[in-house]
């Protein structure tokens, strides 16, 4: 009886049911449909990618021509008044803004609160900075050789550490200040919260190139010990950097700060007198720096002239006259162009000094690869005009002893004949 329930159920499972091939059908329908959907829509897909890199490329084309617009027409429009004719409410609402106490414990809190939504991430970022630290220190320690200083160093790694530590203990404080400027960008909780931010960003900028510079400079750095550079060239340059940084940081911060103020009054007050403040202190800097009869450029009593040398004087008023001009520009109430003039000279005297240390080290690499090949070539001579050495007779090896040679033990002498029975 079991066994005719169980093949009966068999026959009933196993035998074809007539709506299973009409599912199928569908179902394969479905599959098709959605893979023609998919198709469709990866070419739309690329038809539309097309259309927005048209879209972009036209963009890019029309941003450059208002960029040669503004270059040619807005650039030199007053975009303020002279500041001889400004009354002094302008000044005194901006220090009042920048001054105001409830201002500044609403950029307290906002930083504090913006460290304790992240304390993991921070701290992180201060490990990393003291690895940092650590790391220049011992770059520097490890590029202080003996043959490195006297100029006979034969191999590149010495120069990549020096230049790796001097990279590294320059971008400490600016690294610290784009960090805390990043912070306060990020929080935006004021309007001084946000202009502080900016503006500790660009001082970060105007501080890191300073900060190099003095470190390539110092004694024993990539000027003097790798590039070969003239100690008086070397501490007329280190000398004037001085008042850059403890004048010309603060108003970099001051003209970041009040260019990004909420009112035009204080940009046009406070700001535009940072700015030509800052244009000062560059022009005591390349004043000192290039000064005919004492700067870097000055022709060396013995030696060959270059033609650098021989037009020192050009470069000289080039120097003083730049930013002489930008300041007179914004005193006269064209701040807008001397504000976009001095980051586009400040961009083209980096990419200069970044050219001019590539240089150096181009010229340091191969200094060094003719040093080792004249070296290996002397030794390679010395071991060719050396004669081997002969060896001493004392230390000479016995040769093996054969029958010829007679036997090893001394043998009596010959009985002698007597006189008598002579």
């Amino acid at each position: 009886e079991h066994e005719d329930e169980l093949e009966e159920l068999r026959r009933l499972v196993l035998a074809p049911a007539p709506e299973i091939p009409e599912r199928l059908r569908e179902l394969r329908a479905d599959r098709v449909g959605y893979l023609e959907a998919s198709l469709d829509a990866a070419d739309k897909a690329v038809l539309a990618l097309v259309s927005l890199d048209t879209t972009e490329r036209q963009l890019l084309s029309r941003a450059g021509t208002y960029a040669a617009f503004i270059d040619e027409r807005v650039l030199w429009i007053r975009s303020t008044d002279p500041l001889w004719t400004r009354g002094v409410a302008g000044f005194a609402g901006g220090i009042q803004w920048l001054t105001s106490g409830s201002s500044w414990s609403t950029v307290l809190g906002a930083l504090t609160g913006e460290l304790g939504k992240k304390p993991l991430r921070y701290t992180l970022l201060i490990l990393t900075y003291l690895l940092l630290f650590v790391a220049s220190h011992r770059a520097s320690k490890a590029a202080q050789r003996p043959d490195i200083l006297a100029g006979k160093a034969t191999a590149f790694l010495p120069t990549g550490l020096r230049f790796v530590a001097d990279a590294l203990g320059a971008a400490r404080l600016p690294g610290g200040l784009w960090l805390l400027g990043t912070l306060l960008e990020r929080g935006g909780a004021s309007s001084l919260q946000r202009a502080l931010g900016a503006g500790l960003i660009d001082t970060a900028a105007f501080l890191l190139p300073v900060l190099a510079l003095r470190a390539m400079l110092a004694p024993g750095g990539l000027a003097r010990a790798h590039f070969g550079w003239s100690q008086a060239a070397t501490d007329r340059v280190r000398g004037a950097l001085p008042i850059v940084i403890t004048a010309g940081a603060p108003m970099a911060l001051l003209t970041g700060v009040f260019t990004r103020a909420p009112s035009e009054e204080w940009s046009a007050g406070p700001g535009r007198i940072a700015l030509v403040a800052l244009l000062a202190v560059a022009l005591v800097f390349l004043e000192r720096v290039l000064r005919p009869s004492t700067g870097v450029l000055a022709a060396s009593p013995s030696g060959p002239t270059t033609w650098l040398q021989r037009t020192r004087g050009m470069w000289y008023l080039l120097g003083i006259g730049i930013p002489f001009a930008l300041g007179w520009l914004a005193l006269c109430g064209y701040q807008f162009t001397a504000e976009a003039l001095t980051d586009r000279l400040e961009q083209s005297v980096a990419l200069v000094a970044g050219l001019v240390v590539l240089q150096g080290l181009v010229q340091r690499g191969l200094v060094v690869s003719r040093r080792r090949h004249q070296q290996a070539k002397l030794a390679g001579a010395r071991t060719a005009a050396t004669p081997p050495a002969a060896t001493p007779a004392g230390d000479a090896p016995a040769e093996p002893l054969s029958a010829k040679d007679g036997p090893l033990l001394p043998q009596p002498l010959p009985e002698q004949p007597h006189l008598d029975s002579a």
